[in-house]
């Protein structure tokens, strides 16, 4: 389990997805006060403003953190890692659009025209998708080798 690469992979797409829950993901600047989103809620200088919902960022953050986890702990069963790997992609690029939407739609609510950045918390969706590729093609590999063996036999 530990000494594969995959795993080494997975634990740093679960190091993404938990660093997201400390990282601005967006700020925003206007003539009357600046916000910064963050993954549950979003900061004004008038205080700290809840979003409306429960944040689908940070929902599917926390799913994406436990897939991350689940799917080290599946080293045995190679096939269900790759399924559970394809979810855990598809889930991060949900996550990408989610927070690009959430991020216009606030833009657009404040009337924010002056200034809007994406911050550290936003691009880390996008590397861990990379080390999701990794992990799978490391998986099949594996995967590879073990069929290779079970031929030798």
């Amino acid at each position: 389990m530990i000494q594969r690469i995959q795993t080494l992979w997975l634990f740093l797409v679960f190091v993404m997805a938990t660093l997201m829950m400390f990282f601005p993901i967006a700020s925003f600047s206007s003539e009357n006060h600046d916000f910064i989103l963050k993954i549950f809620s979003i900061e004004s200088s008038k205080g700290i403003i809840g979003l409306p919902n429960p944040s689908i960022i940070g929902i599917l953050s926390a799913i994406l953190s436990i897939l991350a986890i689940g799917n080290i702990m599946q080293f045995k069963n190679r096939k269900l890692q790759i399924k559970i790997n394809m979810i855990a992609m598809l889930i991060n690029i949900g996550l990408l659009l989610a927070i690009f939407f959430i991020s216009d739609k606030i833009a657009a609510l404040e009337n924010v025209s002056d200034i809007y950045k994406y911050e550290f918390g936003s691009y880390l969706p996008i590397v861990s998708v990379f080390l999701l590729v990794m992990a799978n093609r490391s998986i099949r590999k594996d995967e590879a080798l073990v069929k290779q063996s079970d031929r030798i036999r």
